[in-house]
């Protein structure tokens, strides 16, 4: 009995160090100072991962604001649509004009068929332009955060780089760029 508490109690140090079945002590340190390495190598690689973004500013920019986009461009498309409506209902009136056996309710439905589509037209093109303005001002925005962000962050070598004037420019002229894009970038 006092022989297995015995064995049991040098099992238990020995279970916890990884040296059970024969495992020789120097292996052991082998693959520690392997994962050791394997883990720096894998810390070198985020840095670099993380000093060099992997995707470009556009579809950066695509990605964050996509549904914005998306929703403008289908005002913009209700707009493009009802401006081909306008001449069809124009030419429905005018035939209308030349036919005098039609009914007179068939001339007010298409002049007020006309002004609805004139208004919708106007309506959608104006939601159109104001979430494309919103859009850009986000996109102004977000540039000139992030260039603010890296500008807080750089090293005194990095800012020996560029002068002041540069760094300002990227922050108001350059971002301004992208807010005039957005504006109308699916005219």
């Amino acid at each position: 009995n006092l022989m297995k508490s015995r064995s049991k109690s040098i099992e238990a140090p020995l279970q916890s160090n990884g040296l059970e079945k024969g495992v020789n002590q120097d292996v052991l340190m082998m693959e520690e100072t392997g994962k050791k390495e394997d883990e720096n190598k894998k810390k070198k690689k985020k840095k670099e991962d993380t000093n060099y973004p992997n995707s470009w500013l556009v579809t950066t920019l695509y990605k964050t604001f996509k549904w914005l986009l998306i929703e403008s461009a289908f005002f913009k498309l209700l707009q493009d649509l009802l401006a081909f409506a306008s001449p069809q209902l124009l030419k429905l009136m005018v035939s209308f004009t030349q036919d005098k056996s039609r009914y007179a309710w068939e001339g007010y439905l298409y002049a007020v068929l006309l002004l609805l589509v004139a208004l919708l037209q106007s309506l959608f093109l104006q939601q159109y332009f104001q979430r494309c303005f919103v859009l850009g001002m986000k996109v102004r925005t977000a540039l000139m955060a992030a260039a603010y962000k890296k500008a807080l962050v750089m090293s005194n070598d990095n800012r020996k780089e560029s002068t002041v004037g540069e760094t300002v420019n990227l922050m108001s002229a350059d971002a301004q760029r992208f807010n005039d894009v957005t504006n109308f970038i699916h005219l």
